[in-house]
């Protein structure tokens, strides 16, 4: 038999260096004593995020979301420009009626669709993308009210899971999954105590952003930043612990020895003490001299004593950097830049627009993600419009188009709404287009102002005045500075003598 290969290169120990074992990659090979171990399982996702490991991360996210201004600050900054004022579905159909009687329809639904009446949809569209940023889904249940009308309900993350199912019908972390992990049905916990239902899954619309193929349950975007948030929280206590102990020393008297030549009465550098004849350790025989309390102080020092001020050292620039690092992994992890979420200072021009192009696709990909969310309701609504009578039939009915209410992303917002006015007089932007963003209805903006410049030239006619001067539309009208006319400023009446001396 023979003997096994033994490396002629020695460790530090003295020992023969083992072969590698992971085919010429580094990063597969063992790293011995020098790394620590890297946690994980090479194995299925519903294996890896169990619901135990969810709920902890959602726990946690929520008591980040109390506690940490700066992720707080994320989210808002998420939703604020990813959704807006909402999401805006425009029917798109070859019929126009239609499509007009559809949007007055749905819009009106929206007000009312949410079951507690707490939101509209747009505010529902706000609440669903913080839960999904917080703790990485959300839930919303589709039914009909009891006159028939459309509504929906949203259900939280921690309501859903297998309670009092078996565990051998397909339930995963409270989703029943068919073939290829396709959803069948959803368990829900109601209000009150032990009172659960099912649902099948054409009613609910889980919202989460997938990760992974076999997803099951959303996973919050801050599992990465757990542990990081936690640091920096402990962090910040110690060292605001520091601080204010140190801020409570404003000068240092120095001596020879090193040592406090008088340790029986620490205090005797700023208190006087009366000669009574009784106790001099006595609190009430102790005063204060007089430019000790009228301020412009004057310290007496002994012999051999120095008198310093103390300047606090702390936070040091090392410390911040540090906070700042973790900042970053923390606010990058999520899709959004630490110099936007946090700290614009250090950004110059190009870097500018470098960081808005990132915090750009961050927002479009929630956006679309939204939009994904808020169709399956739109579709269900319409369907049921047609159904009671409130729409004709259409069989085109699905067919839609999503104008986001939000603007992008800029630090011009004048120049963007210039740019916008432009691009309408150049027709390369629609009427449809520019009002659907705004939440309104572009043949009825139209129409409205084709009233005003009706009603416009009426008034002309009837004072005899120019439609210029009425809507103030002339560029030179418009250039003139508002304000009292000059003193030396001829009336009109003088310009009309003047006028009429010229004649003569």
């Amino acid at each position: 038999m023979p003997r096994p290969h033994r490396s002629p290169i020695l460790d530090g120990y003295g020992r023969p260096v083992r072969r590698s074992y992971g085919g010429g990659y580094l990063g597969a090979t063992p790293g011995g004593y020098r790394r620590s171990p890297v946690m994980g399982a090479f194995t299925d996702t519903r294996r890896e995020y169990t619901s135990f490991t969810r709920a902890e991360l959602c726990r946690k996210a929520r008591w980040f979301k109390k506690n940490v201004g700066m992720i707080r600050g994320v989210a808002k900054s998420l939703v604020d420009h990813a959704i807006g004022p909402g999401i805006f579905p425009l029917p798109a159909t070859s019929n126009e009626p239609w499509n007009a009687a559809a949007w007055k329809w749905f819009w009106e639904t929206a007000k009312i669709g949410d079951a507690s009446g707490k939101m509209t949809l747009w505010e529902t569209q706000r609440v669903r993308t913080t839960a999904k940023f917080w703790d990485g889904e959300m839930f919303t249940l589709h039914h009909r009210s009891a006159s028939g009308w459309p509504q929906y309900q949203l259900i939280r993350a921690h309501n859903c899971g297998n309670y009092d199912v078996p565990e051998d019908e397909g339930w995963i972390d409270g989703v029943r999954v068919g073939e290829a992990l396709r959803p069948r049905a959803y368990r829900f916990r109601l209000a009150g105590e032990d009172r659960y239902a099912t649902i099948p899954a054409a009613r609910v619309v889980h919202s989460y952003l997938l990760e992974e193929s076999d997803q099951v349950r959303g996973i919050t975007p801050l599992a990465h930043a757990v542990n990081n948030l936690h640091d920096i929280l402990d962090s910040l206590a110690l060292e605001k612990d520091a601080v204010k102990d140190l801020a409570r020393t404003a000068r240092v008297i120095t001596t020879e020895s090193g040592e406090d030549e008088n340790d029986d009465d620490p205090a005797s550098h700023f208190f006087r003490r009366r000669s009574t004849g009784d106790d001099d350790d006595d609190e009430e025989d102790a005063t204060l001299p007089l430019e000790a309390v009228m301020g412009a102080e004057i310290h007496r020092l002994r012999k051999g004593e120095q008198m310093q001020s103390f300047t606090p050292t702390r936070p040091s620039p090392t410390f911040t950097g540090f906070i700042d690092y973790l900042g970053k992994d923390i606010t990058t992890g999520t899709g959004f830049p630490y110099e936007f979420a946090w700290d614009p200072n250090s950004l110059k021009g190009p870097a500018v627009r470098f960081i808005l192009e990132k915090v750009r696709l961050a927002v479009d990909e929630w956006r679309r993600n939204e939009i994904e969310d808020t169709y399956p309701f739109y579709t269900w609504a319409i369907s049921l419009a047609m159904e009671m009578g409130a729409l004709p039939y259409n069989p085109e009915w699905y067919f839609v188009e999503w104008i986001g209410g939000a603007p992008d992303v800029t630090i011009d917002k004048g120049r963007d709404a210039a740019q916008d006015r432009e691009n309408i007089k150049a027709a390369l932007t629609t009427f449809k287009r520019y009002y659907a963003s705004q939440g309104l209805w572009w043949k009825t903006e139209l129409e409205q102002k084709a009233r005003e410049a009706g009603f416009i030239d009426e008034m002309s006619k009837k004072y005899g005045i120019s439609p210029d001067r009425i809507h103030m539309l002339l560029v030179n009208a418009a250039a003139q500075p508002s304000g009292p006319a000059r003193p030396d400023a001829p009336d009109d009446d003088e310009d009309e003598d003047r006028d009429e001396d010229t004649r003569r």
